[in-house]
């Protein structure tokens, strides 16, 4: 009656006869994935969250509760099939976690390469891809050893072993030598454990196991003591006694994640809708001992069986240990059925043998009526009712040891190998380009690589004063730091460019610094009085020589850096300034050339401060006045 959700006992059956425990729990996995499956992620569950709202369940909303995690595999496997994810928190079998094992056996053959039974774990893993006839052969061959693929028989190496080897004899160069983490870290650069791990049925749970190895290890080597052959001797050991490790939980990461606990872990929890997984099961309850001694420090008595023999003491001590275990019981029972906030499913698969200690007897004698009988019906239990659904699967394809069917005959290998292989040489080979091509680009990268401009200068624009290309790039550079922080405002323009000058160009050699200075003062000259002088004079200006970055095609990233940006009214317009030589007859032509910077620039101005800008200009500071490139003359810009 305390439960906080409706409750719902499902029955999975057999059709026409009773399985035994082993294959009803099969048979009740396998009915629980696919409901997961079909009507949970399907969408055809919704349930009201604490602020009323109707939400579609998905199957980060559902835990699975069960007594003991004992058989938690055999309802894992299932959610496996199905690529339903799920987390299992309090499972202790980090150690016996495929991957963890695969991961040992490769830092142990890294770690001595004598080690062939680690090489031959190597090469069954996924890593190595070979089934036990290939390591049979090599084996027979004598080329279990990794350290041929650089010796007189390496051209005895199958493709497959040859690159594998290859890959292992560089590595153990490399990590031989460094402390743990650093060797471990080096390990999962190189290979694909984690993207091998990510395709496994448990792949979150694969990769989350896999970077606790590799935190493991760092640990292991964090006082620089901890060599790569220590750590794996170490791992070694805890995988051959099975150490109990918790595998790496999960938590927030994967909301999407069916939960799996006992539910004793569930106490403080609550979750929208609970299983309570195999309510049959008695638990691990085992037939008492013929022979045994109670000691109650409670109340001093000491009690005795033998075989059929009590004593009187025992006989009290036993009725009261039994009396204890039915309350626990009936606690556990408890915080199960007020775990849920919106349903709480009671599932179990119909057995031969049913359990009377199980949570299903005690919730049968609650409700006053057999739920593990009869075909589905309701039952009222205090002032509530419980819902009974049967549900029937087929159990013939459990895979519960049944003897195979015959093997269909294998159909011939039509596989295009070389046109396989051609595609990934295609695909190895645009993964190297792109590797080789630079992360960040800009403006004038592309315009330099030809991408928005002809190859050579337009006719006419010329390096200031025929001046050699350092001098000229000495110019620009002096110039721009001298207008980042020029006052428009100043009346004597002449005394504050000698001061910018001896700030700005005092450090150039002596031949360039004279040419640079005079070009200056030439330059100066003219601007003070121009129109363009007088329009950022008038202007306000909203920032100088800023740095941006922008999303760009194919995963790049556009950076660059604005002269000025300044308002006029209320106009925005960004600028560049041109120290080039330019006729007037050339302005078109410089138009067409800075077309995609202008784009480019304006662009990152509008995402920046969400306005719309009125133009780009060229502040062509040798004419005096600036030209305006029209914005998008040719198409918008591809951004990322």
């Amino acid at each position: 009656e305390e439960t906080a959700a409706p409750v719902r006992v499902r029955r999975v059956t057999a059709p026409g006869r009773t399985p035994g425990a082993e294959e009803a729990r099969r048979l009740e996995a396998r009915s629980l994935a696919r409901w997961v499956h079909d009507e949970v992620a399907g969408g055809r569950t919704f349930f009201r969250d604490r602020d009323g709202k109707r939400v579609q369940a998905q199957p980060g909303h559902v835990a699975y509760l069960m007594r003991s995690l004992t058989q938690v595999q055999t309802y894992l496997e299932p959610l496996r099939r199905r690529g339903i994810r799920y987390v299992v928190e309090g499972e202790r079998d980090f150690y016996s976690a495929q991957e963890v094992v695969d991961a040992v056996n490769l830092l142990r053959t890294l770690a001595d390469p004598h080690d062939r039974v680690a090489l031959v774990g190597v090469l069954r893993s996924p890593l190595g891809g070979h089934d036990d006839v290939e390591i049979l052969a090599l084996g027979r061959q004598s080329l279990l050893d990794y350290r041929l693929a650089e010796g007189p028989r390496r051209g005895e190496l199958p493709p497959a072993a040859a690159d594998l080897y290859q890959r292992l004899l560089r590595l153990r160069g490399e990590v031989r030598f460094l402390e743990a983490g650093r060797a471990v870290d080096r390990v999962f650069e190189e290979l694909p454990l984690l993207v091998l791990a990510a395709s496994t049925g448990s792949g979150p749970q694969a990769v989350a196991n896999l970077e606790k190895v590799r935190l493991m290890a760092r640990e292991a080597g964090a006082d620089g003591a901890g060599t790569l052959k220590d750590v794996a001797a170490e791992f070694e050991r805890r995988v051959r006694k099975a150490e109990d490790e918790p595998e790496s939980a999960l938590e927030e990461e994967t909301p999407d994640a069916v939960r799996v606990m006992s539910i004793h872990k569930a106490k403080g929890l609550e979750f929208p809708v609970v299983v309570l997984v195999d309510a049959l099961n008695e638990g691990n309850r085992g037939a008492e001992p013929q022979v045994k001694v109670w000691q109650d420090w409670s109340t001093g008595l000491a009690g005795l069986r033998l075989d059929d023999l009590w004593s009187l003491p025992g006989a009290f001590l036993r009725a009261k240990q039994r009396e204890r275990e039915e309350y626990e019981r009936r606690r556990l029972l408890y915080v199960a059925m007020t775990r849920p906030c919106q349903q709480l499913v009671v599932s179990f698969g119909d057995r031969n043998r049913a359990g009377g200690d199980s949570l299903l007897s005690m919730l049968k004698e609650a409700a006053g009526a057999d739920l593990a009988d009869g075909a589905s019906h309701t039952a009222t239990c205090g002032a509530g009712e419980i819902a009974v659904e049967v549900v029937e699967e087929e159990p013939e394809n459990l895979e519960l040891g049944e003897p195979d069917a015959p093997p269909a005959e294998a159909p011939p290998d039509a596989v295009d190998w070389p046109g396989y292989e051609n595609l990934w040489r295609g695909r190895r080979e645009r993964c190297e380009a792109r590797g080789r091509a630079p992360l960040f680009l800009s403006p004038t990268g592309l315009k330099e690589a030809g991408e928005s401009a002809p190859a050579e200068r337009p006719h006419g624009l010329q390096r200031p004063g025929g001046l050699q290309r350092d001098t000229a790039l000495e110019l620009g550079k002096a110039a721009h730091r001298i207008l980042e922080h020029w006052d428009f405002q100043t009346p004597r323009p002449a005394e504050d460019l000698e001061e910018a000058i001896t700030r700005h160009a005092s450090g150039l050699p002596p031949q360039q610094q004279a040419a640079v200075v005079e070009e200056l003062k030439a330059l100066w000259a003219g601007l003070v009085d121009s129109a363009i002088y007088e329009e950022l004079r008038t202007a306000r200006i909203l920032g100088r020589e800023i740095p941006f970055v922008l999303p760009w095609e194919e995963g790049k990233i556009m950076e660059g850096v604005i002269d000025v940006v300044y308002e006029r009214g209320d106009r925005l317009y960004v600028a560049d300034y041109k120290t080039d030589r330019v006729e007037d007859a050339d302005t078109h032509r410089m138009i067409e050339e800075y077309d995609r910077q202008a784009r480019i620039y304006t662009e990152a101005v509008r995402r920046s401060l969400d306005r719309e800008v009125a133009g780009f200009r060229l502040l062509l500071l040798r004419l005096g006045r600036g030209v305006t490139v029209p914005v998008g003359a040719r198409g918008g810009v591809p951004l990322g």
